[in-house]
């Protein structure tokens, strides 16, 4: 009998000691007892748990951060790239209610949708000029606050701050070119496709000015750069296929465009052109903006 005491006192101690849960600052425990989560939450210290009977789970209830990376387009239509952050963290006296209302993934389940709500129903009401100002961040930055707080606050969800962390434009860039110069570094950047367009020899330009050979050279190995020659008669094809080996221009990457200011003269060009083109590999494009408006500017 004496022998089995200390046993049994251990036995118990590790029983209450393993079925102990430490509540700690910036914590708050939601106990759940036969299935049923009480509505009263656990405050910080030593909370002593039994199986079935009784269990604590322990909730964060410091602050946290949601980031979001968003396109949403603005009151024009553009698309704007967005990178936001929500500043939140749980109401403690809320946390029993989020647990059986929601249960853990409350921020995947509530948190996130509003979210994104919020930021592409304020940005689209905005036009570019002031998403891009301060005033206009600022503006922003309130409206899904307030769009957020009047949603998520009575579930639970104190919303402490929203912030534009960067904004930038999506927009795809082109630019024209004859390929005789090189973009600045700080253009060069923001280009998504480069449509390169020398001059030939019927063009009436001086050859020396009109193709440098450095910048053709780099536009050919510039994955971006599509070539585009302006075709008048049979001989200009025999200039842009001595181009293409000089330069290795890729045959993907060459269109070919027939010269002309009128729709006969482009129809006519067009119908001893086109078999030219598919001989050689090569790409055939119209001018399409003569056949529907003519020769005039602004089309």
């Amino acid at each position: 009998m004496r022998r089995t005491a200390p046993l049994a006192l251990a036995l118990v101690a590790a029983v209450v000691t393993s079925g102990c849960v430490v509540i700690e600052d910036g914590e708050v425990g939601v106990s759940k007892s036969f299935g049923t989560i009480s509505d009263e939450p656990v405050l910080q210290g030593i909370v002593l748990q039994i199986p079935i009977v009784r269990t604590v789970e322990t909730w964060n209830i410091k602050l946290q951060e949601l980031k979001e990376s968003a396109q949403v387009p603005s009151s024009e239509g553009l698309i704007v790239a967005l990178d936001t952050s929500l500043l939140f963290r749980v109401d403690p006296e809320k946390a029993p209610q989020i647990r059986k209302t929601i249960g853990w993934n409350y921020v995947e389940l509530l948190i996130v949708p509003y979210f994104r709500n919020a930021v592409r129903d304020v940005v689209s009401g905005y036009p570019v000029k002031n998403i891009y100002g301060e005033q206009g961040r600022k503006e922003i930055a309130q409206k899904i606050r307030d769009f957020l707080t009047d949603r998520l606050e009575p579930r639970g969800i104190i919303v402490v701050d929203t912030l534009l962390r960067d904004i930038r434009p999506r927009l795809h860039v082109e630019i024209e070119t004859n390929g005789t110069v090189e973009a600045p570094r700080a253009l060069d950047m923001l280009i998504d496709q480069y449509n390169v367009s020398p001059k030939l020899a019927h063009s009436g330009n001086d050859a020396d000015l009109a193709l440098v050979p450095e910048r053709l050279q780099a536009y050919s190995e510039d994955p971006r750069a599509f070539f585009k020659f302006v075709i008048a008669t049979p001989a200009d094809l025999d200039e842009v296929l001595e181009l293409k080996r000089t330069y290795g221009i890729l045959p993907s990457r060459l269109q070919l465009m027939p010269e002309g200011t009128d729709s006969a003269t482009l129809y006519d060009r067009m119908r001893w052109l086109a078999p030219l083109a598919m001989q050689h590999g090569l790409r055939l494009t119209d001018r399409l903006h003569i056949h529907l408006y003519g020769d005039t500017r602004g089309t």
